[in-house]
């Protein structure tokens, strides 16, 4: 079952680097397409969340992840520029919308690496993951995105020695991988 989802975080992982190396080769700037990083969580998290459902007991698990992807996804002003105006995307009342939607994103993903955690076979592979999320969310209180994405790669690179017993851990290396990417866009501009 888990060939499934190493093969969707592969796919990803080099449809990324394509894209990189493309904006790289035609415009000499290194950008991967980080503005779709929610919607690939979100629709990986009903993939692989389906996929795993009746296999493993993880119910919460995955009504949390499919509930933090669809968070993430309303909080990027990318999905609301379909539905309003441009000129009222930049007015403040919107920005508190999307900031919401952020907040509710972040939370969902510190409940879901809790409930992780804890459905670990691992206990001792708990000294790494606590100190991951601690990092996540000391970067979100005081907005600093280095803190933020060490938080999310250390525990990807925990949830990494879970997959053999928990494909839907695969998710966390996913989103690890995804925000290398969107720290890559941000810092080799």
């Amino acid at each position: 079952m888990s060939i499934d989802e190493r093969k969707f975080v592969v796919l990803t992982i080099l449809t990324y680097l394509v894209c990189g190396a493309y904006s790289w080769l035609t415009q000499g700037l290194l950008v991967f397409p980080f503005p779709l990083n929610e919607y690939i969580f979100l629709g990986a998290a009903l993939w692989m969340g389906a996929r795993n459902f009746r296999e493993d007991p993880i119910k919460w698990l995955v009504a949390v992840l499919t509930l933090s992807g669809l968070f993430g996804v309303l909080s990027t002003e990318f999905f609301w520029s379909f539905f309003i105006k441009t000129d009222d995307l930049i007015d403040g009342r919107m920005a508190m919308y999307t900031d919401s939607f952020n907040v509710l994103y972040y939370l969902g993903i510190v409940v879901a690496m809790i409930l992780s955690v804890i459905r670990s076979d691992k206990r001792f592979a708990a000294f790494i993951a606590i100190p991951a999320i601690v990092l996540l969310i000391i970067g979100w209180i005081i907005n600093n995105v280095w803190l933020g994405v060490s938080g999310i790669v250390i525990f990807g690179g925990w949830s990494f020695t879970q997959l053999k017993s928990r494909p839907l851990y695969y998710i966390w290396v996913l989103l690890a991988v995804l925000e290398l990417f969107k720290w890559g866009s941000l810092v080799f501009r």
